[in-house]
């Protein structure tokens, strides 16, 4: 299950970045230590400025969803048939064809790293827009 949530490190540089949605986990100020939510049905914004020190940390799932409705990033998770392995990239949803098509070419893809998994290949493409994001 600890794979579901984003690490630490992640949690931490997307508060920064704006993240402020309810969670039902958190890590405490000592990274790596968990609270909990009294509820599931009642998540609490831990990245609130009354969230204790506490930052959220949410599921890859609520990433994904907070990138697309809040910050209009595409997260697009593939899978390559030839190799048999699945890569990903992400993509502002405001530019038009001909802007993603010069930012996303045949060069670009075939440079992409390729992973094992779909779950590797989601986190490592949410971190790569987390570490280019200023």
């Amino acid at each position: 299950m600890k794979d579901q949530y984003v690490p630490y490190n992640v949690a931490k540089r997307l508060k920064d970045l704006g993240f402020e949605e309810p969670c039902i986990f958190a890590y405490d100020e000592v990274p790596m230590a968990c609270t909990m939510s009294e509820s599931p049905f009642e998540p609490l914004n831990y990245n609130s400025p009354s969230g204790g020190g506490y930052v959220s940390a949410p599921l890859w799932q609520q990433v994904t969803a907070w990138l697309r409705d809040k910050k209009q990033i595409n997260i697009y998770v593939g899978f390559r048939i030839n190799v048999k392995k699945w890569d990903g990239h992400y993509y502002d949803m405001n530019l038009t064809g001909k802007e993603y098509a010069k930012v996303i070419n045949m060069d670009h893809f075939m440079k992409r790293k390729v992973f094992d998994t779909y779950e590797d290949a989601l986190e490592n493409t949410i971190i790569d827009w987390v570490n280019n994001t200023k």
